[in-house]
């Protein structure tokens, strides 16, 4: 089929699809309008779901651009995590050398040397120099 328009009078002479001419039809008939107000009809809603498809695409795209975005900021977030993790490790960790290979052990809040230590702190009476000072 080849479509083809051409003005006689003022007027478009189309050859339009089956498809097209079908549903203009189908409008026609159930809205009650004639050929034309029914191609207008036809436009109308073309255009308007033309407008709400754009509109639905633009906010898949931005959907995915933003989840890609923080799917980035995420991993940027966990490096910097990370890498200021292990240098507050560095600085502030507590730790103790192995009695049989000499290595370091970290001392882990709520591990058992952890708890260990507490204990022993508590029986042997460690406390406040201030509160010693006030006890004297």
């Amino acid at each position: 089929m080849t479509d083809s328009l051409s003005f006689e009078g003022g007027k478009v002479k189309a050859t339009i699809p089956n498809a097209l001419y079908l549903a203009i039809v189908r409008l026609q008939g159930a809205e009650s309008l004639d050929w034309a107000s029914a191609c207008s009809l036809a436009a109308e809603r073309i255009d308007a779901n033309t407008q709400a498809f754009g509109k639905a695409v633009e906010r898949e795209v931005l959907s995915r651009h933003r989840s890609k975005l923080l799917t980035e900021l995420n991993k940027g977030r966990k490096t910097i995590e990370g890498k200021a993790y292990e240098r507050a490790k560095k600085s502030f960790a507590v730790w103790y050398h192995c009695g049989v290979c000499g290595e370091r052990i970290e001392i882990l809040p709520g591990g058992n040397s952890h708890k260990a230590i507490i204990e022993h702190m508590k029986v042997a009476g460690w406390g406040h120099k201030a509160c010693y000072d006030k006890s004297g």
